[in-house]
């Protein structure tokens, strides 16, 4: 923003924040102000309320005390009434000791005109003068029955008299006690009892006054007994008080706030000193005060800081001119309305072909034919067009393209304003430019790799899509033999025959089931790399032979002639992986006899190739007269589920998994496979892979033939809750004559073995997952228990999850060895034997 307009803001601001500070303040006077008055009144009125209460308190006591007092006298004037014509009452001496007595003043006898007959000692005649003579009391002489009682003021002192009727004398008896002298009043209350030594709220001075003189004042200038025309509280305005406003007054040359309120004769007053009334708007105030000086010294930092920042802005803009011309190849200073431009760097080719008579439209041009490549002259001379140029950066901060050079680099050509008018109008830009190529080729590189990815994904959709399809056919087609076949012997219950032909079809169809689970097992552990080789000892021939024997049954079966050439090698014994190697030339040899024509050919052979003394690499070859595969498919010949005709899967049985694990495996194993083949003639396919060559060679065993022990009468106690596979287990063991006692889940397991006699059971069977507890739990908790034969006798794991970490849990477990499902009944027998014979 230009300079006049930064003045203008900051006279704006100002202002604002004067205006905002005097509201504030007047803002925070009315609300204390308000609640501090609120505050006072209430306070006055609970002070009012508490000097009525002891005006009520002092009336009630004084009433009962003057009452008491007259009915003592009265009784007193009667009792000697009574005296006469017992004693001679106008003896003073008795007179005076009766007054002791009944600690009296004086007692006087008068006549019926009240004139004195006798009186005790101590008796003063003078000051009752008057009141003898009124005619109500002479009254009383003419009515035995009558007596006046009173208390009275005479002679700047307090007295309690009563007068009866004496009959005898034909006159009157009074008797008087001085309530001053005798101290009666000492231990009174008194209404300057109330204020004397009470602390009242907010400081107040509390005044009672009667209709002439004070009666009761905390305040020592305004003694009790003051004349009220003394007293500044005649000065009150009294008119305000009781609408929500407090009584101001000036006393001492202070300013004094409070109320009052009347209660009989009385007047109450309470008030209170000015900065009590009002502390908290005067704290408030403070407060406030010091907040805005505090807010407006970190304003005028904040302006200090903002008039640096202005100097430091200016100096940056110097700075990234500079760093800008260090950064671009070209950098260019243009004002839009006079068009002129200035050169603050210049590539080396700018430098030939621009003319400082150019103007800036001219020098763009210029920069369009020389430099850019023409498919990018379109777009960059509207890009830097100058009539569009101040609508088209607006409030924006830049504008950017990226083009090519003609000499195939490519460049970003970016506008930046430099400066503006009092309208915010751009003046003046930086036209810059800068070498991309190696971005640009980045991001070209990234594109081809994402348009990869997404190839990739959809391939892999695709293969996801295929893998469903198949599997739902290669699956359902199996179900649906073995579900027929059911049929069909149900159908033939009587005939033997058929009855075994359908339950070797049905084995079959199973067989394939199996083939298929474990294949696609297989595949996805070693995608997903969880096949781990093995580190034994293994005779070469003995594997082929071994391996060989297999796949002649399966030729027999298939019409095919099946040869197995001797092993040609001077080392016989290796260290290696003997299962995945086994694998590998049996999924070969097996395709060989599957895919051949009847009366076709397999021959197979392996020979050791050279060796180092430690590793020997070795050749199989597998060479067969089958139909062959098109050049095509053999594109795709190790793709997973690969098969050139679709009706292979259902003639042949296969899952087209099977070269897909052999490659996988080869590779593992640091192998090779290639294959050649031609359609209609026949496949021959080729692994060689290194081989650790055994240091040591065991002594041969001879072999012979020893009768297997049998496992009759093996206790066994078999865990499983599926009703199916416990009948399966059940009846494998009773063929071998075992016995067998049945538990339906890991806790039924755990009990029976813990009631159990020692040894009673020879061994354990137990499915892993079970509802109530599982095969695990169950496993870990048997080995726990405090008996010798929990911790040796043997736990087989019997369950469908065969994946290795299934197997590696189940051994943690404390199992001894892991069987997977379908049971294979020969294994079962050959596992329990090696446990238990």
């Amino acid at each position: 923003m230009i300079k006049k307009g930064h003045k203008y803001m900051k006279k704006i601001l100002n202002w604002i924040s004067i205006i905002i500070a005097v509201l504030a303040i007047f803002l925070v006077y009315l609300i204390f102000t308000q609640k501090d008055r609120k505050g006072a009144i209430n306070v006055a009125e609970e002070t009012l309320q508490y000097l009525k209460n002891g005006c009520i308190m002092y009336d009630n006591y004084s009433l009962g005390r003057e009452s008491k007092d007259l009915m003592t006298i009265r009784s007193a004037a009667g009792v000697l009434t009574d005296y006469f014509g017992k004693t001679e009452l106008t003896d003073e001496a008795w007179l005076t000791g009766y007054a002791e007595n009944q600690n009296l003043t004086g007692i006087i006898l008068t006549d019926q005109n009240g004139e004195l007959l006798a009186g005790s000692e101590a008796a003063e005649y003078g000051i009752w003068t008057d009141i003898l003579k009124k005619k109500n009391i002479l009254d009383i002489a003419q009515n035995a029955r009558k007596t006046y009682a009173e208390h009275i003021k005479l002679e700047d002192s307090s007295y309690d008299y009563a007068i009866a009727s004496a009959p005898q004398i034909s006159g009157l008896i009074l008797v008087y006690r001085d309530t001053v002298s005798s101290g009666e009043d000492d231990n009174d209350i008194t209404l300057n009892m109330l204020v004397s030594g009470y602390n009242f709220d907010m400081d107040a001075a509390v005044i009672i006054t009667d209709e002439d003189i004070i009666r009761s004042s905390n305040i020592p200038e305004l003694p009790e007994g003051l004349a009220l025309t003394e007293c500044p509280v005649k000065e009150f305005d009294t008119s305000s008080w009781g609408q929500g406003h407090l009584i101001r007054l000036e006393y001492n040359g202070n300013l004094w706030y409070g109320g009052c309120c009347a209660y009989k004769n009385y007047q109450l007053y309470a008030f209170f000193p000015q900065n009590r009334v009002f502390n908290e708007r005067t704290a408030m105030m403070g407060y406030t005060a010091t907040f805005i000086i505090f807010f407006w010294f970190l304003l005028v930092m904040i302006r200090f800081r903002m008039a640096r920042a202005d100097m430091n802005k200016i100096q940056s803009q110097v700075r990234t001119i500079r760093a800008i011309s260090s950064i671009y190849t070209s950098n260019i200073l243009i004002q839009i309305d006079k068009r002129e431009w200035e050169p603050i760097k210049l590539s080396e080719d700018m430098q030939i072909y621009l003319k400082e008579s150019y103007d800036a439209e001219e020098m763009l041009q210029a920069v369009v034919k020389n430099s850019i490549a023409p498919k990018f002259w379109e777009n960059y001379r509207k890009f830097a067009d100058l009539t569009t140029m101040r609508e088209r950066l607006g409030q924006k901060n830049s504008l950017e393209y990226d083009f090519m050079l003609k000499d195939g680099k490519w460049y970003s050509s970016m506008i930046i304003p430099q400066t503006r008018d009092e309208s915010g109008n751009v003046v003046t830009i930086l036209l810059v430019n800068r070498d991309i190529s190696e971005e640009k080729k980045r991001e070209l590189d990234g594109r081809q790799r994402l348009r990869y990815a997404m190839e990739q994904e959809q391939r892999a959709n695709a293969v996801k899509t295929d893998f469903l399809r198949r599997m739902s056919h290669d699956i359902r087609t199996p179900i649906n033999g073995i579900r027929g076949m059911v049929s069909i012997s149900n159908h033939h219950l009587g005939n033997m025959q058929k009855q075994r032909e359908c339950n070797e079809k049905i084995l079959r169809a199973s067989g394939f089931l199996l083939d298929l689970v474990n294949d696609v097992l297989d595949m996805n552990k070693l995608e997903s790399g969880e096949i781990k080789l093995e580190n034994r000892l293994f005779n070469m021939t003995e594997l082929l032979q071994e391996t060989a024997d297999i796949i002649d049954t399966q030729a027999v079966e298939a019409g095919v002639a099946f040869v197995l050439n001797p092993y040609q090698g001077i080392h016989d014994w290796f260290v290696g992986s003997p299962l995945h190697f086994r694998q590998i030339i049996q999924n070969i040899m097996s395709n060989a006899v599957k895919y051949n024509r009847e009366k076709g050919f397999v021959e197979v052979s392996c020979q050791e190739l050279s060796n180092d003394g430690i590793w020997s690499e070795i050749k199989f070859t597998c060479v067969d007269t089958g139909i062959g595969m098109s050049r095509e498919f053999q594109k795709h010949v190790f793709d997973p589920f690969a098969q050139e005709q679709s009706e292979a899967r259902t003639r042949y049985a296969g899952t087209g998994l099977g070269l897909a694990i052999v490659k996988e495996l080869v590779e593992q194993m640091g192998g090779k496979i290639e294959f050649s083949s031609e359609k209609g003639i026949g496949t021959v396919f080729i692994v060689t892979m290194k081989l650790k060559i055994s240091s040591t060679i065991p002594e041969q065993e001879k072999k012979e033939k020893t009768p297997e022990k049998s496992i009759a009468g093996t206790r066994v106690l078999l865990v499983e809750d599926n009703d199916l596979n416990m009948e399966i287990a059940e009846f494998m063991l009773a063929n071998a004559n075992v016995q067998v006692v049945c538990a339906w889940n890991g806790q039924q397991a755990v009990e029976l073995f813990e009631q159990s006699q020692q040894g009673e059971f020879d061994l354990i069977l137990m499915d892993i997952m079970m509802p109530v507890m599982n095969g695990l739990i169950a496993a870990k908790t048997i080995r726990g228990m405090e008996r010798k034969d929990a911790a040796e006798i043997p736990i087989i794991a019997m369950t469908a999850n065969a994946f290795s970490d299934d197997i590696e849990q189940s051994r943690e477990a404390g199992m001894n060895e892991h069987l997977s499902k379908p049971l294979d009944e020969q294994k079962l027998v050959e596992v329990i034997r090696k446990y238990i014979c």
